[in-house]
């Protein structure tokens, strides 16, 4: 049986896994599911979060699916449909992943005897859309003009002409994708999507494949490695929420540490409980989880100084 495929693309920090979350939570999906999680660096955060859906989890950390691991790739998908039985897979790229490059890997012969893409969803965080189309435009673009659903992030955040300027500038990208622009946490998503949104009915894969051959849109080939780097720290002490808040407030102001985009992990606080933080361009946050393994704190960004982060963070 041919199996479905929905992949949930987005930039770093854009919310990818909390969809993901709310999807599972809202029984969108019927279906038996595995998610497959591909995080640039060398360990995956969110796949522990995910756990938590009692869905098959399948990490790739080697680097970015749309580039050097394509080949990976295929082998993650060979062998969860030899060793599980499901009917759906759901794609998690890393947040610098070219979405046209995913779904160009679906080209390929073995996969097309295995799955078919289903829904392609990109989710657009509102407050920092102008400043990723400014700093990191190739990878902005191309991820909005293959999805066949745009949805909106951080929205109740941001005020109703942020959101209009970010659905007009999308829809200048791509005027066939749909805009989902609600409060996920007041909105059932399986409902919403359901009686809003056809996306069956949309077949944007194969717009976006047909366009890809034809050079329409056509993005550079420069590899993503090229660009951004990632870096993993592992930190072997407790620490406060209020000492990361802290720390993360200076990273964000200071030039010494490189450009960081994207921090996320899993520490333990002064409590001995767990916290599973978030650090995107000012915006920190965490929460305590269910954990009891290493401290983990991963990096990604541009020129990144590995010896001044652990010196700060010792």
């Amino acid at each position: 049986m041919i199996k479905k495929v929905d992949i949930i693309s987005g930039f770093l920090g854009a919310g990818k896994t909390r969809f993901i979350k709310k999807l599972i939570n809202d029984d969108f999906y019927e279906d038996k599911i595995v998610i497959i999680e591909n995080e640039f660096g060398e360990v995956n955060i969110d796949s522990s979060i995910l756990k938590k859906s009692k869905a098959v989890i399948k990490e790739i950390t080697a680097g970015c699916i749309c580039c050097e691991i394509t080949g990976y790739f295929k082998e993650a998908l060979m062998e969860l449909n030899k060793n599980y039985e499901f009917e759906c897979i759901i794609i998690e790229p890393t947040g610098i992943a070219k979405l046209s490059e995913i779904i160009k890997t679906f080209k390929d012969e073995d996969l097309k005897a295995l799955c078919s893409i289903n829904n392609v969803i990109t989710i657009v965080d509102c407050l920092k859309f102008d400043m990723y189309m400014n700093n990191f435009r190739r990878f902005y673009i191309d991820q909005i003009k293959y999805a066949q659903l745009i949805v909106l992030s951080r929205i109740q955040l941001a005020d109703k002409n942020t959101v209009n300027h970010v659905k007009n500038e999308i829809i200048k990208i791509n005027s066939n994708a749909e805009i989902l622009d609600c409060i996920w946490d007041k909105t059932n998503l399986k409902d919403k999507i359901n009686s809003t949104y056809m996306l069956q009915n949309f077949p944007m894969s194969k717009i976006a494949l047909k366009n890809i051959k034809s050079g329409i849109g056509k993005v550079s080939t420069k590899k993503v490695n090229e660009s951004f780097q990632s870096f993993t720290l592992k930190l072997n002490r407790k620490i406060s929420p209020d000492e990361l808040s802290s720390k993360f407030k200076f990273i964000a102001s200071s030039k010494n540490f490189g450009t960081i985009l994207r921090a996320k992990g899993i520490v333990q606080l002064l409590n001995g409980q767990y916290g599973q933080f978030d650090f995107s361009l000012n915006e920190y946050n965490i929460e305590k989880i269910d954990y009891n393994e290493e401290n983990i704190i991963s990096f990604i960004g541009v020129n990144i100084n590995k010896k001044e982060l652990e010196y700060f963070f010792k």
